[in-house]
């Protein structure tokens, strides 16, 4: 189950890209969400993955999907911290 739902959420950030929807993208990420890019070397919040990753790419990419064929998804317990 955990996989399909992760497969169902990489589709639809998939689908936020290629319809340039940054407010659905946004309330997919929490606020405090790290991430990284083509473009983007570090993002320390939504707002900086927004500002220096999406904001840059977004406009000038079509077609964006996740590769189906071949993908592993690995789950793993959760950090106790």
């Amino acid at each position: 189950a955990a996989r399909r739902e992760i497969a169902a959420w990489l589709e639809a950030f998939a689908d936020c890209v290629r319809a340039r929807d940054f407010a659905r993208a946004r309330a997919m990420f929490e606020p405090g969400a790290h991430g990284y890019g083509t473009v983007a070397r570090e993002a320390r919040s939504r707002a900086a993955l927004e500002r220096a990753q999406w904001g840059r790419v977004w406009p000038r990419t079509s077609g964006v999907a996740f590769e189906r064929r071949g993908r592993r998804i690995r789950l793993a317990a959760a950090d106790p911290e």
